[in-house]
C-alpha cells in the first residue's frame, strides 16, 4: 500500500464498501452543489489541484469531491475481491461514493479512465447526473477491427507493451519512471515541474498500481 506519509499534506477521507475502500479529497461547503472529478491513468486526484482552484475561487458554493480511482493513492481493493480494471467496476465505484456522502444527483467530470467510469455511469444511472463533460477519451473502444490511423496506432505503443512479459517487469520495476514518461510523451508541450509530478507520483506506489494497469 502507499505510504501514509506520503499523503501527510493533504486530506484524504476514507470510505469502506464490501469489495473496495475508496479514498477521495473533498474541497468546498459540505452542502454545496456536487461536483465529482474523476481522474486517469497515470494521474491522481492532485490532477485537478489548479482546476479545484480556479472552480472555487469562480464559485464557492461548489462542493468538489476528487476520488482516487482503484489502484491509485490510497484507493485499494479488498483482500478476497478481484483487482479489476474494468469499466463497469470503475463506474460502481463512483457511483456508491455520492449516496454515501448524502448526494443524489451530481455534475460529473471525467478525463482518461475517468471518461470510461462517466460514460458507464451515464447509461446505467442517468438520473444521477446533472451534467456530464468528459476529457481526452472518445465514446469508444479501439478493437481489432477498429481502422486506427498511422500516428494513432503509434500512440498505442505503451498498450502494446504492457502486453508483453518485458512490459509488465518495466511497469513493476520501475513504475515512476515509465509514469513520468508517458507525462511526457502525452503532453509534449507541457514542460510540468517536479513539483507537480512530484504531487502525483505517490499514488502510483500503490501496491495494487501495476495489476490495475495490467489488468
Amino acid at each position: 500500500m502507499t505510504s501514509p506519509a506520503a499523503f501527510d499534506s493533504r486530506i484524504i477521507h476514507r470510505v469502506r464498501f464490501d469489495d473496495i475502500t475508496t479514498s477521495f479529497e473533498s474541497d468546498g461547503p459540505a452542502d454545496g452543489v456536487p461536483v465529482f472529478l474523476l481522474h486517469g491513468f497515470p494521474d491522481t486526484a492532485a490532477t485537478w489541484d489548479g482546476v479545484a482552484s480556479d472552480l472555487l475561487a469562480k464559485d464557492p458554493g461548489l462542493r468538489l469531491v476528487r476520488p482516487y480511482i482503484r489502484g491509485h493513492g490510497p484507493t485499494l481493493v479488498h483482500e478476497g475481491h478481484p483487482i479489476s480494471a474494468e469499466t463497469s467496476a470503475l463506474a460502481m465505484d463512483v457511483v456508491r461514493l455520492p449516496g454515501h456522502l448524502g448526494v443524489e444527483r451530481f455534475h460529473l467530470v471525467g478525463s482518461d479512465w475517468g471518461c470510461r467510469a462517466a460514460y458507464a455511469l451515464a447509461g446505467l444511472w442517468p438520473e444521477r447526473l446533472l451534467s456530464m463533460v468528459t476529457l481526452g477519451t472518445g465514446y469508444n473502444e479501439a478493437t481489432p477491427i477498429t481502422a486506427l490511423s498511422m500516428p494513432q496506432v503509434s500512440s498505442f505503443w505503451y498498450q502494446w507493451l504492457l502486453n508483453t512479459p518485458h512490459g509488465e517487469t518495466l511497469l513493476r520495476r520501475r513504475t515512476r519512471e515509465f509514469c513520468r514518461h508517458l507525462w511526457r510523451v502525452w503532453s509534449p508541450f507541457w514542460a510540468f515541474t517536479e513539483a507537480e509530478f512530484a504531487a502525483a507520483a505517490p499514488a502510483f506506489d500503490n501496491s495494487q498500481f501495476a495489476d490495475t494497469v495490467l489488468h
